[in-house]
């Protein structure tokens, strides 16, 4: 069982695919937002591996753990993407928070890509913004609700635009620089016969094959790990 981020959800069930095809073991995927997850393993969920968006709490739930102390390990770094479907010409991101009605973000407390999210907006120091925020549980969320046109766009993963297919006139990568960088960070929390899948299974992930894949798929390179 893998708790996995809302965006990394499709690159882990490619993954799981790959490494049930190699090993003959099953792999299933529990998808939610950062924050739930680990309140759900800390509540004890039957986990073997939690693929976090950040690394803060793989560090809180190591720390947790006594008999069975594991250490967090990047396995990649995300990237945050504006998405403007209605845009005309090239997607700017002041001219979006002037003309946006209504702007989707996931929720900073339970997700990483919306701290990352609610950062940049404070660093503007757009003011008025905040009447136009809608937060979603979960990065995941907040695409399908741009998606549907419930919202006039907002901030997501860029993995998630490019699996789908977005056309890059609609949407703007947010410089780093502008938020703090998305480390995402996963932890072995199983125990007994399980461990060694589990370790099997992140040892697949953070392999070069795997890196490589990842960075094809809008995810950037991780320097270390822990």
């Amino acid at each position: 069982m893998v708790a996995v981020a809302a965006n990394f959800a499709r690159a882990a069930h490619d993954i799981s695919t790959q490494f049930e095809r190699q090993t003959g073991v099953s792999v299933r995927l529990m998808v939610g937002s950062t924050g739930l997850l680990f309140a759900q393993i800390r509540q004890g969920a039957s986990v073997d591996v939690f693929l976090a968006a950040d690394r803060e709490r793989p560090r809180r739930l190591a720390a947790l753990q006594s008999s069975n102390a594991s250490v967090p390990v990047t396995y990649t770094r995300g990237q945050l993407a504006l998405w403007w479907p209605s845009a005309s010409g090239e997607v700017s991101l002041f001219r979006f928070l002037q003309q946006a009605r209504v702007i989707a973000i996931a929720n900073p407390m339970l997700a990483p890509y919306g701290l990352a999210a609610q950062t940049v907006l404070n660093d503007l120091g757009a003011p008025a913004v905040g009447s136009k925020l809608v937060l979603s549980q979960n990065i995941g969320t907040t695409f399908s609700q741009i998606s549907a046109g419930s919202v006039d766009g907002g901030f997501v993963a860029l993995t998630q635009l490019l699996a789908a297919g977005i056309p890059d006139a609609q949407y703007l990568v947010i410089p780093e620089e502008m938020h703090p960088p998305i480390l995402q960070a996963a932890l072995v929390t199983a125990t007994g016969a399980r461990r060694a899948n589990a370790d099997a299974f992140l040892a697949f992930l953070i392999s070069p094959s795997i890196q490589a894949q990842l960075a094809q798929w809008g995810y950037g390179a991780v320097e270390g790990s822990g």
